[in-house]
């Protein structure tokens, strides 16, 4: 296990780590034409604020001596020179690769250049926002050297699933979350599906599961049950989403809540012109491995309403629903400074869920389409769930008058 530090203007360290080696040290610099003055530590306030200045950021990035791993410039307007990430012009964004052999880390560094005029700058989550809570939820799992493993046992030729009082997430109840499928060669955990009501799953559409397929649950003293797919019902409309049907009720797993948006989009706007985009918290998501691992979240909503409908199902369009929700595998999001278990989803981690924390319990926020993003589940996407729930039942002809159920703000 090896560790990933960024110092920000000066700050703390903030830590973050992954499975075998990808490591290295970042380290900012502050480049002003006005002197500005950079806040102490890159979590001092809500929102940095400064006005008619030109600065930028500059970052070197270095691994360790003797390390093997590599640094490359995946994106963004930068220059990346014997380690060295400069801004050109207005570099924005840009995602740094260390890689080891095949474990790959991204960092994404704010290179943007600012011009003479007031700019916001994101510093931390505004006191009792979801946002902090939701980040302080997941954080206070950290512990040293984390074991990610969810089980200790994990057969599917035995039907035994034991839950691993070692992991870090051990405390987290996680058997709305198949421990796996069976689509006609064999038994596997990949495709995910998680209960959002007892008798109907939500997967990823391009990965998906067909009727006849089988769906096993395990509770947490192990008791498994599985179940039939007898419908499913898809929407590519709507982010690849894909919803099944069982053939009966699961009763080993309460199935997951969906946030809000009247609680949910707290966090920082760091609006553009078109687009909003919200800095949401932190979050876990569990792989096609049974581990689990630990990121940032937010979303991303179209402003402008000339643009197409961001969801539409069966002829209903949903307007002013966020685009994506996207995940930032970074230690950013974090500042306790003990190492978080981070993992970027790889090919057949499609369709397994990202959750937040509400008093220690998941609520489902999306399922993986690709490695960084899926399609959310809260706003109006709520309505387009329980269509697709009413078309799984129609398609197994049964009417189950099931709905998803939507938790309550954490922090009213």
């Amino acid at each position: 296990m090896t560790t990933i530090q960024q110092n920000l203007a000066s700050s703390c360290p903030l830590v973050c780590s992954v499975q075998r080696r990808a490591e290295a040290s970042v380290e900012t610099f502050l480049i002003s034409e006005d002197e500005v003055e950079s806040p102490s530590t890159f979590y001092d306030s809500d929102i940095y604020q400064n006005t008619n200045s030109s600065s930028w950021n500059e970052f070197d990035v270095v691994v360790p001596f003797m390390s093997s791993a590599t640094i490359s410039l995946l994106s963004g307007a930068s220059t990346l020179t014997n380690g060295r990430v400069a801004p050109l012009g207005n570099g924005g964004v840009s995602r740094i690769q260390v890689l080891d052999g095949n474990v790959s880390n991204i960092l994404r560094l704010d290179t943007t250049k600012r011009g003479g005029s007031t700019y916001r700058e994101f510093l931390d989550y505004a006191a009792g926002s979801v946002s902090e809570y939701l980040r302080d939820q997941v954080e206070a799992l950290f512990v040293e050297d984390p074991d990610t493993n969810y089980f200790s046992t994990y057969s599917h030729g035995t039907a035994t699933y034991t839950r691993n009082s070692s992991c870090w997430a051990a405390d987290i109840d996680l058997s709305a979350i198949a421990v796996a499928t069976n689509s006609g060669s064999g038994w596997t955990r990949q495709r995910g599906g998680t209960l959002i009501t007892p008798r109907h799953v939500l997967l990823a559409a391009h990965y998906g599961l067909t009727v006849g397929s089988q769906v096993r649950f395990a509770g947490p003293d192990g008791t498994v049950e599985t179940r039939t797919v007898t419908g499913v019902a898809s929407n590519t409309g709507f982010g690849d989403t894909l919803i099944a049907v069982l053939s009966s009720n699961v009763t080993v797993a309460e199935p997951l809540k969906i946030p809000s948006d009247t609680w949910f989009e707290q966090g920082v706007d760091i609006s553009g012109l078109t687009r909003s985009s919200f800095i949401g918290g932190a979050a876990i998501h569990i792989d096609q491995f049974a581990r689990v691992y630990a990121c940032g979240i937010g979303s991303t909503v179209n402003k402008q309403s000339s643009y197409a409908p961001n969801v539409s199902y069966d002829g209903t369009d949903y307007l002013s629903c966020p685009v994506v929700a996207w995940a930032s595998h970074s230690q950013e999001v974090f500042t306790g400074g003990i190492p978080s278990p981070i993992k970027i989803p790889v090919s057949g981690d499609s369709g397994q869920p990202l959750m937040a924390l509400i008093n220690g319990d998941p609520v489902l926020l999306f399922c993986w389409l690709y490695s960084s993003a899926g399609p959310p589940t809260w706003r109006h996407n709520g309505a387009v769930l329980n269509a697709l729930i009413s078309a799984a039942d129609t398609s197994a002809g049964v009417s189950t008058g099931y709905t998803v159920t939507v938790a309550t703000d954490p922090t009213a």
